[in-house]
């Protein structure tokens, strides 16, 4: 991980070059040369990013596949007890291990063209998504808050 964070910091620094050059160039009023070094950093990042998509899926991918193999095993147990629940649970470990998969066998690309895809065909459901994750996230946020806040309150209590 701590690779993956130099490796950042050393592309966001040939970035900064490749702008500072541009602006140079820019000023200098070699507009064509300015040009050419913006498409160079914006092909770079491009790359880079998609780099990092690629080293990003799979973690993810590895997760998904912990995730599945222990709601396969709950599956399981859930079977063991006869319970109601264990098709609907092994469908989920399913469908978890099916995308697992679709992030392991794919590229960048595809998963940046299926995404667009999905993105157009179903605005409404993405715009659900994505507020149904901000709301997490910021319950995630400030319950993390609330809890710094509470450990500070008992190491060392106001006193009025």
């Amino acid at each position: 991980m701590d690779e993956m964070k130099e490796q950042q910091k050393q592309d966001i620094q040939y970035e900064g070059e490749k702008m500072k050059a541009a602006m140079q160039e820019s000023l200098s009023g070699n507009t064509e040369s300015a040009k050419e070094h913006v498409r160079s950093a914006a092909e770079y990042a491009k790359d880079r990013g998609k780099d990092y998509l690629d080293q990003g899926k799979e973690i993810i991918a590895d997760e998904m596949y912990h995730m599945s193999s222990a709601l396969h095993q709950a599956s399981q147990k859930l079977a063991e007890q006869n319970d109601f629940a264990t098709g609907w649970v092994d469908n989920i470990a399913n469908q978890v291990d099916n995308a697992a998969h679709y992030l392991s066998d794919s590229n960048p690309d595809r998963i940046i063209h299926d995404t667009t895809d999905f993105v157009r065909r179903h605005p409404a459901l993405t715009a659900g998504a994505l507020f149904a994750a901000g709301v997490a996230v910021s319950r995630f946020v400030k319950a993390g808050f609330d809890r710094e806040e509470e450990r500070r309150e008992r190491i060392s209590p106001e006193s009025p």
